[in-house]
């Protein structure tokens, strides 16, 4: 059984979706495109495909005619920009709250098979997650917008990865393998770009119901 999030569609550019103009994208971005390290590139990459922001509020000297996404590229982007150690989950709710009132914003703090249950719980909501991945010293965000199951526990997530490239045959470009998920409530096995890693804390962001 495989669920990708609806919105999400390739074509000969890449992965794309409809931002906040109603017309279709690349969703990607990849390190480098913005400012700030790969959890504020999950966030933007988050709120486009919610149709929250233009994707052309996104590029580099351009200026939203929208107040709100004017505060949330500011905060983002130049009063938190340059992230030389990443972000915490904890300071990206903080600046979304301070910065975007037009979302709801859930941090979990967990682990293992209780971050497998957020992630297919959102996804099936057909909402995309931030999650977390880490080794000693190192850790990193990406967007799940999918999932694969085999004997009815997650077997692979994929995810846009904001370290890697773009593609135009697949709505994801990276895929996270579990192996021995629900096993004896042991935690799983996680492989991230074969390298074992855990699966940590997880952000979900959704629209607010009255924005």
């Amino acid at each position: 059984m495989r669920k990708i999030i609806s919105q999400l569609h390739t074509n000969k550019d890449g992965i794309v979706c409809k931002d906040k103009t109603g017309k279709e994208h690349v969703v990607f971005k990849k390190q480098g495109d913005l400012d700030g390290a790969c959890a504020t590139y999950c966030v933007i990459m988050n709120l486009l495909i919610l149709q929250l922001i233009k994707d052309k509020d996104t590029r580099v000297y351009e200026e939203s005619g929208d107040r709100a996404t004017r505060k949330l590229i500011k905060t983002f982007m130049m009063d938190y920009g340059m992230h030389i150690n990443g972000q915490s989950y904890y300071k990206i709710k903080k600046m979304l709250k301070e910065s975007f009132n037009k979302v709801e914003c859930v941090h979990y703090n967990s682990n293992g098979n209780r971050s497998l249950d957020y992630i297919e719980k959102t996804i099936v909501e057909d909402k995309p997650i931030i999650i977390s991945v880490s080794q000693k010293k190192w850790a990193h965000a990406l967007l799940a917008v999918g999932f694969e199951k085999e004997n009815n526990v997650i077997s692979k997530i994929f995810c846009l990865d904001p370290s890697g490239v773009s593609c135009c045959n697949k709505r994801w470009n990276m895929e996270i393998e579990v192996k021995n998920s629900k096993l004896d409530h042991r935690q799983p096995t996680i492989i991230y770009d074969g390298r074992y890693v855990s699966l940590d804390d997880v952000l979900i962001i959704t629209e607010k119901a009255d924005s």
